[in-house]
């Protein structure tokens, strides 16, 4: 991992030292799947949005938009595979609010589409 970070195994939590990029990190993973954006993670962590994208790309190697997209798209990869929920259903728990706009970036992201996802990788 880049920069001044452990992960722990046991729990898959990354520790950063700084501690308002782990507060800011600790948020996104808490409430990546509401509707959250980068304006209020930078609130959550008493950081400008400016100082906030540049200490966690610094750290982590992703912006904070990164990260929520990625603790996002893992969640609908999840459901996709564990569940029989509809796209709109999904889109709406992970945080989305609008489900074309979801299928499109995840098209974008993994190479196949939703459903073709879900039939391939569904247990």
């Amino acid at each position: 991992p880049p920069g001044d970070i452990a992960v722990r195994q046991s729990s898959d939590i990354v520790a950063v030292e700084d501690p308002r990029i782990a507060t800011a990190l600790r948020f996104i993973r808490q409430h990546a799947t509401e509707q959250i954006d980068v304006n209020r993670v930078a609130r959550e962590a008493a950081l400008s949005r400016t100082v906030l994208e540049r200490r966690m790309k610094a750290l982590i190697g992703r912006s904070p938009g990164e990260e929520i997209n990625r603790i996002r798209f893992a969640a609908v990869e999840k459901l996709l595979t564990q569940t029989n929920l509809t796209l709109d259903a999904i889109a709406a728990r992970c945080g989305f609010t609008h489900p074309q706009y979801m299928a499109e970036a995840f098209r974008k992201r993994t190479s196949l589409t939703p459903g073709e996802f879900r039939r391939t990788k569904s247990v």
